[in-house]
Parts: C-alpha cells; sequence; structure tokens
C-alpha cells in the first residue's frame, strides 16, 4: 500500500512540505490552500480501535447536545426547502442528529466507524446506524434528500473518494452540510506563527492540529479549499459560516488530562482566544451548505 500522499488531494499537483512533525510531515498546496497530512495508515484500523477522544463528554451531555442539533436541524429545513425526505449523517457519533431529524419526519440514517459508540448509540434508542467506514459503505445510489457530514472529513485519508461517493448517494437538488476545522481560525494562525518563528523547533500546537494516528484531524481546509473541492464534485455551496466548537466541548478538551493548576491557565488562556476568535471572525470551524447540481 502506499504510504505518503504527495499530490493535492483537490488539484492533484504535488504539495510541499510545510510542517516536519518528527515521524509525520503536513503539506500544502499553495493553489488550493489546503493542507494534509501526507502520511497514511491502514483505515480498518478505525473501526475497532475503541477511539474515541470526547467519549465522555458525548455521554454526559445528552440535552446540551440535542439542542445544538435542533437549532442545526432548523437551518437545514430552512436552507434545504425540506421537512421530510431521506437524511444521512455520516460519522454520526452517538446518534443525537438523527435522534432529533427522526422526530422532525425524517427517515434518518446514520453512519459510524467506530464500533463501540455505534453500539452504544444503537441500543440507548431505536436508531438506524450502520456501523462502517465511508469508503467501505454500501448503500442504495441517488437515495438522500441531505447528507450532513459534521466533523468527519477532516478526518478522512482520502476525500476526493469520500466526496465522490457523497455524490453517488445523494439526489439531484439535495443538500450537503459539511463542518470542518477553519484554516483562517485564530487557533490555527498563532499555531503556525509559533512554528515559523522557532523555525520548527516548536512543533507541539501544530502538532495538536494535525495528527498521525487513526482517527486523528489529516485534513486543513480554507473557504477556497473547501469550494474548489465541492464543485469538482458536482456540488454549488449555497452559504458559508464560520463558526465555533461548542463551549462546553472546548473547554472539556482544554481541561482534559491536565492537573488543576494547568487547568486554571490554560483556562483563561484557552477561553480568551475563544471569545477572542468571535469577535475578530476567526472563528475555529467552517461550515457550508451546498446543492449538488
Amino acid at each position: 500500500m502506499q504510504n505518503k500522499m504527495i499530490s493535492c488531494p483537490i488539484c492533484s499537483k504535488e504539495g510541499k512540505p510545510d510542517f516536519i512533525l518528527g515521524t509525520y510531515t503536513v503539506r500544502y498546496c499553495r493553489d488550493c490552500d489546503f493542507r494534509w497530512v501526507e502520511n497514511l495508515y491502514e483505515e480498518k484500523l478505525i473501526e475497532n480501535s475503541g477511539y474515541y477522544w470526547g467519549k465522555d463528554f458525548f455521554e454526559k451531555q445528552d440535552n446540551y447536545l440535542r439542542q445544538i442539533w435542533k437549532r442545526e436541524i432548523e437551518n437545514i429545513i430552512e436552507i434545504s426547502g425540506r421537512d421530510s425526505g431521506n437524511w444521512l449523517d455520516l460519522g454520526c457519533s452517538y446518534g443525537y442528529l438523527i435522534s432529533e431529524a427522526g422526530k422532525k419526519g425524517f427517515r434518518a440514517t446514520g453512519v459510524e466507524a467506530v464500533g463501540d459508540v455505534a453500539a452504544i448509540a444503537k441500543n440507548r434508542e431505536n436508531l438506524n446506524i450502520v456501523h462502517s467506514l465511508l469508503s467501505g459503505l454500501e448503500l442504495p445510489a441517488g437515495s438522500f434528500d441531505v447528507i450532513t457530514m459534521f466533523d468527519i472529513l477532516e478526518h478522512l485519508q482520502y476525500p476526493a473518494q469520500s466526496l465522490e461517493k457523497v455524490t453517488k448517494l445523494a439526489k439531484p437538488g439535495s443538500l450537503l452540510t459539511i463542518e470542518v476545522p477553519f484554516e483562517g481560525s485564530l487557533f490555527r494562525k498563532l499555531s503556525y506563527m509559533t512554528y515559523r518563528l522557532s523555525r520548527g523547533k516548536l512543533k507541539k500546537f501544530v502538532k495538536g492540529i494535525f495528527h498521525e494516528h487513526p482517527g486523528g484531524h489529516r485534513l486543513g481546509f480554507s473557504q477556497k479549499a473547501l469550494d474548489r473541492f465541492l464543485k469538482a464534485y458536482r456540488w454549488e455551496p449555497l452559504r458559508f459560516e464560520k463558526t465555533m466548537m461548542p463551549f462546553r466541548f472546548f473547554m472539556n478538551e482544554t481541561f482534559r488530562k491536565r492537573n488543576p493548576l494547568q487547568r486554571f491557565f490554560w483556562g483563561i488562556v484557552y477561553g480568551t482566544l475563544y471569545f477572542v476568535s468571535i469577535l475578530i471572525g476567526m472563528q475555529n470551524r467552517i461550515k457550508v451548505y451546498a446543492k449538488k447540481i
């Protein structure tokens, strides 16, 4: 198996090494304004790996997460003009989105690669969840009116093949919603600056953005990259929105695996950066709503 991805997944031009992070490298395509981890691994490792970094949060914040998804479902209904139909949520996690979509009248299907998470969601409610990687997913072509990919695309090694499959699953005129970490965020700009000013010696913050392990973040999207990527697979972007990770989730990740003194210090630093990001329009995530053409 090929063990490195040298060419840009969007335009196929060779990307330049941008961040050398010890055992792995992040490449950059200037034309697409897109970054990716060049090192590859066997994707099947994810299915039964037990890896799920937000597991404790997702299991304890049922009501909080449902309220977030209810608001998102209303946005999708407004933009798509649909209040029923077949809904596919890729990377459905604990299934709260498809649960709430089902209550709204959609026939909702979730796909989750991590086996124990899929099992928990299925056992909690009578949800239609398929345990599968996107690469191995077998569902009828042209059968979905709404497809959502929240916090999933950045984890995929082969985004082009994945979006091609998504396009085949969608009906003409269907709505695709994608949310990914944003390359233009304040957090990323500061992390990249520390790496460059230290001439690559201070790698910690960039290594927190791009990962080499199964299930980690592989891809870095700007708005330009998302726009170009979607149009290449017959999706017309209708709206881009910069947004932030939910605050409780953000602080949970900030505090995770830190002692009380570290929590106090990093809570102030990251909490301040969180609200400054919103004030100056450099949020840490970007969302796009696109229509299949």
